[in-house]
């Protein structure tokens, strides 16, 4: 049995989940250190997917889709700042939710198919 976290991922059992739900609710995770702000939907992202330890991506499919996003959130940037738009960290934060959502949407539709 699979224990879905809200779509993004999924657990083999219970002790899974429990880790995760563990680790999202320390401090450390729940508050970027130098900002002393929630992390960004794209740190987070990075957060689960990159590991500093051993330097690498869990897979190259990580790796695409995180490039991917970053550029989805780039040009989506500066089209807000071609308008003349204050941007805002919350501004900032939908429009990464935005960028992960296309891309992710996208790469399952192709799987799917």
């Amino acid at each position: 049995m699979a224990f879905h976290c809200r779509g993004f991922c999924d657990c083999r059992n219970q002790d899974d989940w429990n880790r995760l739900c563990d680790y999202w609710e320390s401090e450390k995770t729940r508050r970027n250190p130098k900002t002393q702000l929630s992390p960004s939907p794209l740190e987070v992202y990075y957060k689960l997917h990159y590991n500093a330890k051993k330097n690498g991506w869990l897979n190259e499919d990580s790796r695409i889709i995180y490039d991917n996003i970053c550029k989805h959130k780039e040009a989506a940037m500066a089209r807000l700042n071609t308008e003349g738009t204050i941007v805002t960290t919350a501004m900032e934060h939908d429009v990464e939710r935005k960028a992960i959502k296309s891309v992710c949407g996208r790469a399952k539709t192709i799987q799917s198919a």
